[in-house]
């Protein structure tokens, strides 16, 4: 009994490394039959110099003071397309390109640090007195490290679905080894072409996360979202990203934020960190509750989360 167990094992070890082979080979082949441009133009939106990098950003708004709407992974300005246009009635709105994801040309590293130095140097070339800073996800945590390195510049921040702590993903063997499968196989190139070709699947994927019934993501949003995956910078920037640090502050470092803090998060959120968390580390700040959101509450319920974004701003 025990030597046709150990018969079947191998024969099924056999069958799957055939698989892996011919999955690797397949990724590989392609790969190859796929290359797309290096960079592709976005078509919307406006460029700024900071330092050595070209940001990506778009803004809404004539008058009023100063918001600065901050991504999330996998995020660019696209994520705020619904929010951007709600608060522009009373403020100057400006979301940008981090440089992990999106039209931003950077090719320093992605660190948490850079991360923030680069929304320092966004604020400063664009001349905003004091904005206040909306970070999405883990965008919470550069908005967080740049109200600890700069509280000069930002009048006040709000963490949306994020509580700025490092992403759980394991010690540094753990992302050692994300890194190198990452950069070692040709699965991730391929995934994220297909994602750029076919952007029904990732519409699905997005909606999985947002909430129902999740109005503010359209087909047409979630082409625009998938589509810097079409240049070969955006999978040298995923590579970067997985071999980065872990994105996140210490609690200490959280509660020592001196700015004015607000949360706004999704009632059904299991992606964001911890809520709690968040309100203990803050300081139990105002708290606005998004119903019937997921992780991407600002696309859940577009009008309620401007709404919460504005009362953060009549208190700067």
């Amino acid at each position: 009994m025990g030597q046709r167990i150990r018969i079947w094992l191998r024969r099924i070890g056999r069958v799957v490394i055939v698989l892996i082979l011919t999955v690797t080979a397949a990724s590989f082949v392609y790969n190859r039959m796929t290359v797309p441009p290096n960079e592709i133009e976005p078509g919307f939106g406006s460029y700024v110099r900071v330092g050595d990098a070209s940001v990506h950003y778009q803004h809404w708004g004539t008058h009023g003071s100063p918001i600065v709407l901050v991504p999330g992974a996998f995020e660019s300005s696209i994520v705020w397309q619904n929010v951007g246009p709600l608060l522009a009635r009373n403020h100057r709105v400006y979301a940008l390109d981090m440089s992990w994801y999106g039209y931003t040309r950077d090719i320093s590293p992605i660190t948490l640090t850079g991360q923030a130095e680069l929304l320092d140097g966004f604020i400063g070339a664009l001349h905003l007195p004091r904005p206040l800073l909306v970070g999405h996800s883990m965008g919470a945590a550069v908005t967080a490290r740049l109200a600890l390195d700069h509280r000069q510049a930002v009048s006040g921040v709000v963490f949306a679905d994020g509580d700025a702590r490092p992403i759980p993903i394991g010690n540094d063997a753990v992302r050692w080894v994300l890194h190198a499968f990452a950069s070692a196989t040709p699965y991730l190139t391929s995934v994220t072409r297909i994602m750029a070709r076919w952007p029904s699947g990732a519409e699905s994927m997005i909606r999985s996360v947002c909430g129902n019934p999740c109005p503010g993501l359209t087909p047409a949003l979630a082409k625009q979202w998938v589509r810097p995956l079409g240049q070969r910078s955006a999978v040298d920037a995923l590579h970067s990203w997985f071999g980065g640090d872990s994105y996140g502050l210490t609690t200490d470092e959280i509660s020592s934020i001196a700015v004015p803090t607000e949360i706004i998060w999704g009632d059904g959120d299991q992606e964001g960190g911890t809520l709690q968390g968040a309100i203990a580390n803050l300081g139990h700040p105002p708290v606005y509750i998004i119903k019937d959101a997921g992780h991407l509450s600002m696309l859940a319920n577009p009008a309620m989360f401007a709404s919460a974004v504005e009362a953060a701003a009549r208190t700067r």
